[in-house]
């Protein structure tokens, strides 16, 4: 297997342009499989003003070197076009922990440890890599790129991709999520002569 941190291919930029809000608003049929909601009445401290005064302030070179679906959603937020609850996730945000690949090619799982992704707690997800017709995709080339959409920034580790724990099975190590929020994972696969992408939205509250 090919498994790399943080390098994010050229064809993942334009994946993150298209990425706009993935998983929030409506929900296709494939975004049910192990759907997890989230409380939007839990937390007290971030709200909608609270948000848009940070936004106000951000530089102009910070906005230009942000990914375009994570500048369109800061937009939107300025704008009042997307509601935040009060740990500042989009309300009616879905995430789920299975997924085609955008294109078809894959199902990609997203297996957290007991209890889900906690505040401050470093931890590894297992990224299973299925092909369409639901068998383990062995030796996948695997990238990522992550991070809070509303707050510009990456994660405040340094995970990495490690060697495949069985057929199909690929460890993420090194995951930490520093703040309470809406983070974003996007990963790019590789199999043969076939690449894909596919993104997960995630509901962190203290």
């Amino acid at each position: 297997m090919a498994a790399h941190g943080h390098k994010v291919p050229g064809f993942m930029r334009g994946a993150l342009a298209i990425a706009v809000m993935l998983g929030v608003g409506a929900c296709t049929p494939d975004q049910t499989d192990e759907q997890m909601t989230h409380d939007p009445h839990a937390g007290h401290d971030m709200g909608d003003e609270d948000v848009r005064a940070m936004l106000e302030g951000a530089s102009v070179a910070s906005a230009q070197s942000t990914p375009s679906a994570w500048r369109a959603a800061r937009a939107d937020v300025a704008a009042g076009r997307l509601t935040l609850d009060a740990d500042g996730i989009p309300e009616n945000l879905l995430t789920v922990a299975s997924k085609r690949s955008d294109a078809g090619h894959f199902r990609v799982t997203l297996e957290a440890p007991e209890g889900g992704p906690q505040l401050g707690r470093l931890f590894s997800y297992v990224i299973v890599v299925d092909d369409a017709n639901g068998q383990p995709v062995v030796d996948a080339r695997l990238d990522f790129v992550g991070g809070m959409p509303l707050h510009d920034h990456g994660f405040p580790t340094s995970p990495a991709i490690g060697a495949a724990l069985a057929p199909g099975r690929y460890p993420l190590d090194g995951i930490r999520f520093g703040m309470k929020g809406w983070w974003q994972l996007v990963l790019s696969i590789g199999a043969g002569d076939v690449t894909d992408t596919v993104s997960f939205d995630i509901a962190v509250s203290p």
